[in-house]
């Protein structure tokens, strides 16, 4: 894709988390995101040196799952 701006990337892939950031490593590094990632049954470490590697600091953000109080 040939896109002339990203400036947000939501990812919720349940589970490819690492396959897409590997897919879009080029896209992420041009255009350096804000990158909302979803990621329940993926490897934090591994998520996290794909985006070091495109110097990215990683924020971590507890989340409930809201549907359960509904």
């Amino acid at each position: 894709m040939k896109l002339e701006r990203v400036d947000l990337l939501k990812i919720d892939v349940e589970g490819m988390e690492e396959d897409v950031l590997i897919g879009a490593f080029d896209l992420i590094a041009q255009h350096k995101p804000v990158m909302f990632i979803e990621f329940i049954k993926s490897d934090s470490e591994k998520l996290s040196h794909i985006l070091s590697s495109a110097v990215y600091t990683v924020f971590y953000m507890p989340m409930k799952n809201l549907g359960s109080s509904l």
